[in-house]
């Protein structure tokens, strides 16, 4: 499993999120991927491991590649968990539903499935459709950011049956 994530303006700005599963029995890929309206490149690289993890089937032998040190570094627990505290728990019952092995991989080097996962994300972030509540609740309240994208969330721009918030 590849992953990527990434934001337009950090933070505030469109997001995106993305993966790619290479089933190794059969080298087939399968590719998701989901835009935010208003979030941080933090969230999306977390959000894109969950995208992955949640959609695998419960005791599945993973190995993720990431190049999000963050994310890397807060699921070992080498570095404090202080923001994001809404997806932290999620992410790790996601981790403890499989047999997951953590390996870090350079972005925008060339490997094949990264820059992949960085394209969809790319793409992904251009075409929002989602609202990432949890960055909304927690942005400080004076960042303009925050004001600009409230005003362009699903909720005001979405009819009811294309509004999606993902677990």
């Amino acid at each position: 499993v590849y992953t990527d994530g990434g934001c337009e303006v950090n933070p505030g700005g469109k997001g995106g999120a993305a993966c790619v599963i290479v089933d190794s029995d059969e080298n087939v890929a399968r590719k998701c991927s989901e835009g935010y309206f208003a979030t941080t490149n933090n969230r999306m690289e977390m959000r894109a491991v969950l995208l992955a993890l949640e959609q695998m089937e419960p005791g599945s032998v993973i190995h993720l590649y990431s190049d999000s040190l963050y994310v890397l570094n807060g699921i070992s627990g080498t570095w404090q968990r202080k923001k994001n505290t809404d997806l932290w728990p999620r992410l790790d019952h996601a981790l403890k539903q499989h047999d997951v092995k953590l390996e870090w991989v350079r972005g925008h080097n060339g490997d094949e499935y990264n820059e992949m996962c960085d394209s969809m994300c790319t793409e992904a972030m251009q075409h929002p459709t989602l609202t990432d509540r949890g960055y909304l609740a927690n942005a400080p309240k004076s960042d303009k950011s925050r004001k600009r994208t409230q005003k362009q969330t699903p909720d005001a721009i979405l009819p009811a049956a294309l509004r999606h918030e993902p677990k």
